[in-house]
């Protein structure tokens, strides 16, 4: 009888602390909100009732595994999986998507010059990052020095801002992997300076936390942007000689009637 009332009351228990969860914005749900004895009853209420970005705050793994996993296989162009990421900013999930800030892509045409890119679908290493940095900014699990130091990478060219956020990922690993949140800290070494001049993302490969970053840059020519460029200026001295052309001729038309 005794057990039997043990098993009640935790029932009663897990109803009671998933209904005051989902009756709350998923945002303020927290992982301490759920005493861990109550956590796996919890979240099976949760699946069951269909509270998707309750679970994702509250980290469990199906669901991040789930989202995540939808978000690598559509290579960072799910606009679903992407909402999601931003509405629940669960480092949970910031912790799995380190995997995309290293994919091996073809970036030599898009470059940074004065403040302008000259392709804004910047890949899914790119599109990763500042889906990461949302969810660092956003999520009250994440140390202030780490919001703040977010915060200013957010402001960088995208270069900077992808090489920024790949070497505080693999600085971080170990601790993103323990989920150790509240000792996650800003990189080591990072000087925050931008070139200001085209650059090239140079193909980067994660192998393990122990590696440094493969990230380097430097100075790419624009062929097809010359191109352009002296195609335009050939028009300009064209329309220049038509036009005084036909001036000529109109003055020359008005000399011969007077």
């Amino acid at each position: 009888m005794a057990l039997f009332s043990t098993g009640l009351a935790q029932e009663i228990d897990i109803e009671r602390v998933a209904m005051e969860c989902s009756s709350r914005p998923a945002r303020e749900v927290k992982r301490n909100d759920v005493p861990i004895e109550l956590f796996e009853g919890v979240i099976n209420y949760l699946r069951d009732n269909g509270y998707d970005h309750h679970l994702l705050r509250l980290g469990d793994p199906q669901s991040v595994a789930k989202l995540v996993g939808g978000y690598r296989e559509s290579e960072g162009k799910s606009r679903g999986a992407k909402l999601r990421l931003k509405k629940t900013f669960s480092p949970w999930a910031a912790g799995k998507l380190g995997p995309s800030l290293f994919v091996d892509e073809n970036v030599n045409n898009r470059f940074w010059i004065d403040g302008e890119t000259a392709d804004m679908d910047l890949g899914e290493s790119h599109t990763t990052a500042k889906l990461i940095i949302h969810i660092l900014i956003e999520a009250p699990e994440i140390p202030r020095n780490v919001k703040r130091w977010v915060k200013e990478l957010d402001g960088r060219n995208p270069v900077d801002l992808l090489q920024g956020m790949r070497l505080w990922w693999k600085e971080n690993e170990a601790r993103l992997d323990l989920k150790r949140w509240e000792r996650l800290e800003p990189p080591e070494d990072w000087s925050g300076a931008s070139t200001g001049i085209p650059l090239r993302i140079m193909n980067t490969n994660h192998k393990s936390s122990s590696s440094k970053p493969n990230v380097s840059e430097e100075p790419e020519t624009d062929t097809a942007t010359e191109r352009y460029s002296v195609a335009l200026m050939a028009c300009l001295v064209i329309l220049f000689v038509a036009f005084a052309y036909i001036l000529h001729q109109r003055l020359g038309n008005r000399s011969t009637e007077i």
